[in-house]
This record gives C-alpha cells, sequence and structure tokens, in this order.
C-alpha cells in the first residue's frame, strides 16, 4: 500500500504484483507517495522517474520480517541532501 503522507495516513493506492510504469499506472498524482506499507511475501522498487529510470531502491517484506513499514520517505536518502519523499513515479511489485 502507498500513502500521500507519512505514517500511512492520506490517499492510499493498494498494488499488486505487477508493473506501473507512471503516476496514471500507479493511481496518484506524481510525485505524491510518501509512505509505504509492504505486505509480507512481496518486493517493491521503486524509481524516481517514469518507465523505471532513474535512481531506484528496493525493498523485501519476507516470512521473517512480516510486513515492512516505511513510515515517511522523508527518512530514506537517495543521496545525503535528497529523499525519498513526493519522488516515486514508477513502481514494480513482485511477489517474493
Amino acid at each position: 500500500m502507498f500513502f500521500a503522507d507519512c505514517k500511512m495516513k492520506g490517499k492510499m493506492v493498494e498494488l499488486g504484483p505487477g508493473n506501473y510504469p507512471n503516476s496514471e499506472a500507479i493511481g496518484m498524482p506524481n510525485d505524491t507517495i510518501s509512505s509505504i506499507n509492504i505486505p509480507k511475501g512481496l518486493k517493491v522498487v521503486i524509481y524516481e522517474d517514469n518507465d523505471y529510470k532513474g535512481e531506484m531502491k528496493e525493498w523485501s517484506a519476507t516470512a521473517e520480517t512480516g510486513d515492512l513499514l516505511v513510515n515517511c520517505l522523508t527518512d530514506v536518502k537517495i543521496t545525503r541532501t535528497k529523499n525519498w519523499n513526493d519522488r516515486i513515479s514508477s513502481i514494480k511489485v513482485v511477489a517474493l
């Protein structure tokens, strides 16, 4: 599940396994995602640009880790001065 605000608040979309190359496919305006809840058994790969381009980051929620919560993407750095908040433009969700 992807949320527009930190701490799993605001507009939410739930994406099953698949490829989401742009905001239209994701179902949220571009660059508006601020928190993520990844159910166990899924891997999520986020990309800064459309069509899986630009910087990328991935998380896996396994049976061992359980659900994985990314409470606020301001805490997840791309570089020392840039974070992932409101920067996601494409997503891949993969069943583990």
